[in-house]
Formats: structure tokens, sequence, C-alpha cells
């Protein structure tokens, strides 16, 4: 006779290279900005010029390369309004 296991988890819980899925997923949210930092485009002041912090400066080659990346890439054009927006 077969015990049923109660609760969730089992004798090993699923892992992904040593960390539990919900540590994957959070991993996955904070993919790097376009201008290297880990944070979503709507929290990124090169991105989003109403959230700069009073005298902040951007990085020229930064925002050279965030430009070139919008202009060739629309999926990341499409991401950028919409961070945009709902700002």
């Amino acid at each position: 006779m077969r015990s049923q296991r109660q609760g969730r988890g089992g004798i090993f819980d699923t892992t992904l290279q040593g960390q539990k899925p919900e540590d994957s997923a959070e991993d996955l949210r904070q993919k790097k900005c376009l201008c290297g930092d880990p944070h979503r485009f709507s929290q990124c002041p090169h991105i989003i010029p109403s959230i700069r912090p009073d005298g902040w400066k951007p990085n020229p080659e930064v925002e050279k390369r965030i430009q070139r990346i919008i202009a060739k890439n629309a999926n990341v054009r499409c991401g950028v309004k919409a961070a945009r927006k709902h700002i």
C-alpha cells in the first residue's frame, strides 16, 4: 500500500542549477536593460527622462548604444514606447 503525500513538496524539490523556480522567474524579470543595468525599461533614466534624479547626466556612449538598438529592433522599440507611455 502506498502512502499519500500531503503538501506541495516531495523529498526533492525541483531546482534549476541550485535555484528554485521562483528565483529563476525573478531573474527573467530583471534582465539587463539597454543601458546595461538590471532593471526594466520603465525604471531606466536613459529611457524615461522624467525619472532622472536632479543633476543626473546621461552617459553619451550609453545613449548612442540605446538609440542604435531602438532603431534596429522593432520589439525593443515597442517595449520602450510602452514604458514611456505608462510613466
